[in-house]
């Protein structure tokens, strides 16, 4: 990511350079090429930003999930550090709406069976005890629990091991 976030920066630095070599060195124009150079570096520092952070497509041990309408996205992170994947939900229209519900109910199903083949758990960090309950209550058929290490709200399912079937004992006829 600094890498990324260094290409904007310089090439701002290198068009006021120039914007000031070209100029008659009016101190107005140059004030006006400065804040324009300035605003322009950091326009592109957010955008480059927004789009390496929030969706983390930068990384190659996260995989990104769209809703069908396109209004939510769910960031899936492989941390082999904790033993676990870490979820986690952005709604991108429109804020406040229950969008991320949506996609987490149409995820479920196909998550947990990956994640139960994988036997590995998962893990999601939640705003606040507000949606960390929410989290609970939409998946309290799952056995989610609520967990404050590494976050102080956070909520993991954890895959029950497979029930182990012993082979019937061999009858011995005489």
């Amino acid at each position: 990511m600094r890498v990324a976030m260094l290409a904007p920066l310089v090439a701002g630095a290198i068009w006021l350079l120039m914007i000031g070599l070209i100029e008659d060195w009016d101190p107005r124009l140059m004030f006006a090429d400065f804040v324009i150079g300035a605003s322009v570096m950091l326009l592109a520092v957010v955008a480059v930003t927004v789009v390496v952070q929030v969706f983390d497509a930068h990384r190659s041990d996260r995989r990104i999930y769209m809703s069908e309408k396109r209004k939510a996205v769910i960031t899936l992170m492989d941390r082999p550090d904790h033993g676990w994947w870490e979820f986690s939900n952005h709604v991108v229209k429109t804020v406040g709406c229950h969008c991320g519900e949506e996609l987490r109910d149409a995820m479920s199903v196909p998550l947990q069976a990956a994640a139960t083949a994988a036997g590995i758990s998962i893990y999601g960090k939640a705003a606040n005890e507000k949606v960390q309950n929410l989290y609970i209550e939409q998946f309290k058929t799952w056995g989610l629990e609520k967990i404050d290490k590494p976050h102080k709200y956070g909520v993991i399912w954890r895959p029950k091991p497979a029930a182990s079937v012993d082979p019937e004992p061999e009858t011995i006829t005489p």
